[in-house]
């Protein structure tokens, strides 16, 4: 994967499974990465893997519910590792609250930690996305079966969906990639 070489990418969740397998896998083929992520113990064991393949990476702590985090998350990222060419956001939470009998509070989290992390993420680090060549905005999110139970989790699946899709339209005069894949569910 030469076309990957010495790329730069922020990657959201690299402290999760998904995240994790991604992180290593772009630092294999020569990507430089800012690996995001709530647990600080697993963002040490996926930068030892990350690290040992001889190409930079930095690891951020942060609660991605936080707006201010983020913003702080994106400038240092920018500072450690210049013009960044990849956004891939692969983290969120995860709840069951039924569509009729969530609690206010339960359904604000949710979308911050999930949606507006998105917009977020995306909203600082596109003007530097935008001026790479080959730049990409990728967000894994999920399957958003409407099942019993899981109201909340489809509803804000669903946000995500439509929030990716108008950002494409957006972006698309810099050659900007926007995507969204949506796997069921995984170990």
């Amino acid at each position: 994967m030469a076309e990957l070489y010495n790329k730069k990418a922020l990657i959201v969740g690299a402290s999760g499974g998904m995240g994790s397998a991604i992180a290593s896998m772009l630092t294999k083929n020569g990507v430089h990465c800012a690996l995001v992520g709530r647990d600080k113990q697993k963002l040490e064991d996926i930068f030892s893997v990350c690290s040992s393949s001889g190409n930079p990476c930095f690891t951020f702590s942060c609660d991605i519910s936080e707006s201010s985090e983020i913003r702080k998350c994106c400038e240092e990222a920018i500072d450690n590792l210049g013009n960044l060419n990849y956004l891939i956001h692969c983290a969120g939470n995860y709840n069951k609250a039924s569509a009729d009998e969530c609690d206010l509070e339960v359904w604000d989290h949710i979308l911050d930690a999930n949606l507006r992390s998105t917009y977020h993420f995306a909203r600082h680090l596109l003007p530097q996305i935008n001026k790479t060549p080959g730049g990409a905005v990728i967000r894994i999110n999920s399957r958003d079966a409407p099942h019993t139970g899981i109201g909340i989790q489809t509803a804000q699946k669903r946000a995500i969906d439509g929030y990716m899709e108008v950002l494409f339209e957006d972006v698309r005069e810099y050659g900007t990639k926007v995507c969204t894949i949506n796997p069921g569910f995984v170990n």
